[in-house]
């Protein structure tokens, strides 16, 4: 039986590469809903920012004070 060192080679540094790909894939995925959430969180942020900025600049009726009152 003859033992061929190529072969075995080919086949460690296949099964390397594959765990490797595997890892590389799992990274992106969870790198993807990162991003997606983070997207998410903003548009929140940002919603809530614009409607405080309208309250708070909305136009207040004025209370009239008649002419010779005390107020």
């Amino acid at each position: 039986m003859k033992f061929d060192v190529e072969k075995v080679l080919d086949a460690g540094f296949a099964s390397v590469k594959g765990y490797i790909d595997r890892g590389f894939a799992a990274v992106e995925h969870r790198l993807a809903r990162v991003e997606r959430l983070h997207e998410e969180a903003t548009a929140q942020r940002i919603a809530v920012l614009e409607a405080e900025v309208k309250s708070q600049t909305a136009i207040k009726p004025r209370v009239r004070v008649p002419a010779g009152s005390s107020s």
